[in-house]
């Protein structure tokens, strides 16, 4: 019963080979096959095709540890486990032992990196106390994207004419026809005219930065602000777009900023003054143990830029601070200018898969 698991012999050396052949499948492309199998193959039998049965033995989704709240999720694909996690979006993983010998595997595609243990107890537990070493040192090699494919540029072009001058023609030529009976569409027939007005002229900040070969995002800095797009296509030929999103950021106001100022220079200051910076209904103590707690995560603080928000009513800053960074979001009451809601935490990647 246990040769499946743990009846094959081989080497550290011919199992490194077998890894990276496994890893030449990343990125996806069009170069010629080197391999028995097909790269495209290679990658569905790592996808997840269901959630993975919950034992005892698994471990919880959601965890809390010094860190902070950890998220796990695991599937299984075709005899690999797919696991998400606050540290890595896509990791696979599988083991297998017989009495007395135990092996591991741990492979992070985005990265290119795959680590290997064979022992006689808990080799995951070793890997994993190696990745955390070079994850701390930050000598994780940095994920790799694909390469956004010519359609993927040609719809942020269109996109990007579109923002510019509601065009028919290029609604024709460039959106897939079912998709204008979408409520996004309607949504950006309306908008997009009000953003471009809003924000004054807008170039790209950057190229596409494509997710896979059908969908990608790109930033665009403005007179006023800046904006981000995210785009899918259909997968027909030609590609066309079948559905558009955007966030939008407009520069603050002279309260928002004043209120961002008040707020941040209280970071390890004094209180006295937020009782009449706060709308009725705040819990004031509250207010004061969160800057009090952000004190002491990060020190003393300034206002460094803004990074989100509609300028009047909501906005987040970066925070400049002794220690380390923060961000502070703040929501008003448009009527009176105080503070509706504000929360302080470490800066955040729209991509993380965690937030803390």
């Amino acid at each position: 019963m246990f040769e499946p698991a743990g009846g094959m012999y081989t080497s550290l050396h011919d199992y490194a080979r077998y890894l990276s052949f496994q890893l030449s499948a990343y990125p996806a492309r069009d170069a010629p096959e080197q391999g028995p199998v097909r790269r495209s193959t290679l990658r569905e039998t790592h996808r997840a095709q269901r959630i993975a049965a919950a034992s005892d033995h698994d471990e919880p989704i959601a965890q809390r540890t010094d860190d902070g709240v950890a998220l796990h999720q695991s599937s299984y694909g075709f005899g690999w486990f797919n696991e998400t996690s606050c540290n890595d979006r896509e990791r696979l993983e599988h083991g297998g032992w017989e009495p007395g010998y135990i092996a591991g595997v741990i492979v992070l595609p985005a990265q290119r990196i795959a680590v290997v243990t064979m022992a006689t107890t808990k080799p995951v537990r070793a890997a994993e106390g190696l990745l955390k070493l070079l994850r701390d040192a930050h000598a994780l090699p940095a994920a790799t994207e694909p390469d956004p494919s010519a359609d993927l540029v040609a719809a942020g072009r269109a996109v990007n004419k579109l923002l510019e001058h509601w065009d028919a023609s290029l609604v024709q030529t460039g959106i897939d026809p079912r998709s204008v009976h979408y409520p996004w569409y309607s949504r950006a027939q309306s908008e997009l005219p009000k953003l471009a007005s809003q924000h004054g002229r807008c170039v790209p900040e950057g190229p596409v930065r494509a997710s896979d070969r059908l969908s990608g995002s790109w930033n665009m800095r403005c007179e006023r602000g800046a904006l981000r797009f995210k785009v899918d296509l259909t997968p027909a030929v030609p590609a066309l777009i079948h559905l558009l999103r955007w966030t939008s950021q407009l520069p603050p106001d002279e309260r928002m900023s004043s209120r961002a100022a008040q707020l941040t220079a209280a970071i390890g200051g004094t209180h006295e003054s937020l009782a009449d910076l706060l709308a009725p209904g705040v819990d004031v103590e509250r207010v004061h143990r969160r800057l009090a707690h952000a004190a002491i995560d990060h020190g003393t603080c300034a206002v460094d830029r803004p990074i989100a928000g509609n300028g009047h009513k909501e906005a987040s800053f970066l925070l400049a601070c002794k220690s380390a960074p923060g961000e502070l979001a703040i929501e008003l009451d448009e009527a009176r200018g105080q503070v509706v809601s504000l929360d302080l935490h470490r800066p955040r990647d729209p991509s993380g898969a965690c937030w803390q």
